[in-house]
């Protein structure tokens, strides 16, 4: 059986909303965008340069935050990976499947992901050779970057900077969802991280990691969406709609209303009232 079983590569995917699952060994980059990285009761956020690794026997599940995301990964036949670990006497020494963490997240600033970015860069560009030296290079990073994976390091599940456990993302999008019927005079951050049992810490960075936005951003489109239904939907005056969402003052309500919709209140309710009107007659 020779080392070089199929040729491994550098492989591009692109991440949307839904989760993509990936068994390990695996080495991926994050190329582009910002991902959520999921394992267990583990939940991380990865951005641009930031390695996620599974050993043998963990694996994890990703997907974009905020739009797409781009990943390179290593992608390798599993009898190449099983060849390589036996030849090293990593199989049976330093791979305890029982005792693999799911993954692994190293920034993109550390050691780790610094010398797998540039492992991944010369399999590359030794795949794309024919001769036989480059054949040698290719192993000899993959075998590298696979080592870089396998082997067991401290704190494998690195999740100190992101918000941890699914129960935590399960709470905090109640709690948005919930915002939608609230009384948005009351309303802050320190009253929503209560509500979610979150700290404030946590909720601001799940609301970037889910929605891609902070807390006073979303409570400005949840204000705007329910002034413009107030606004088509009821004989409210304006300054009552403005008192009903929350605004401090119907200057402040106009030009916010003005900038991030295009028209004042006033003019957006007779828009709606003539297309409404246009609907009917025809």
């Amino acid at each position: 059986m020779t080392l070089l079983h199929a040729a491994p590569r550098i492989a591009a995917s692109v991440l949307g909303a839904e989760w993509r699952s990936f068994d390990g060994p695996s080495a991926l980059r994050i190329a582009e965008g910002r991902v959520l990285v999921r394992g267990g009761d583990e939940l991380v956020g990865a951005g641009r340069g930031d390695l996620v690794s599974a050993p043998r026997g963990g694996g994890c599940a990703l997907r974009g935050v905020a739009g797409t995301a781009r990943i390179e990964r290593l992608e390798v036949d599993p009898a190449w990976v099983e060849r390589a670990l036996d030849l090293a006497r990593w199989a049976d020494a330093a791979c305890d499947v029982a005792a693999a963490p799911g993954f692994r997240v190293d920034r993109s600033g550390t050691d780790r992901a610094r010398r797998a970015a540039r492992l991944m860069r010369e399999i590359e560009q030794a795949g794309q050779g024919e001769e036989r030296s480059g054949s040698l290079r290719l192993a000899a990073r993959c075998v590298e970057l696979v080592g870089l994976v396998v082997m067991p390091t401290a704190g494998a599940c690195a999740a100190g900077e992101a918000a941890r456990g699914l129960d935590r993302r399960e709470r905090f999008l109640d709690a948005v969802e919930a915002l939608r019927g609230d009384s948005f005079e009351e309303i802050s951050l320190p009253t929503f991280a209560r509500r979610a049992g979150l700290s404030e810490r946590h909720a601001s960075r799940l609301f970037q990691l889910e929605l891609g936005t902070t807390f006073r951003e979303h409570l400005v489109e949840l204000r705007l969406e329910r002034a413009k239904a107030l606004l088509r939907d009821t004989g409210m005056t304006v300054i009552e709609v403005a008192g009903e969402t929350g605004w401090s003052s119907l200057a402040h309500f106009n030009s916010v209303f003005r900038r991030r919709v295009g028209s004042t209140p006033s003019r957006f309710r007779v828009d709606q009232t003539s297309a409404e009107t246009v609907r009917i007659a025809s």
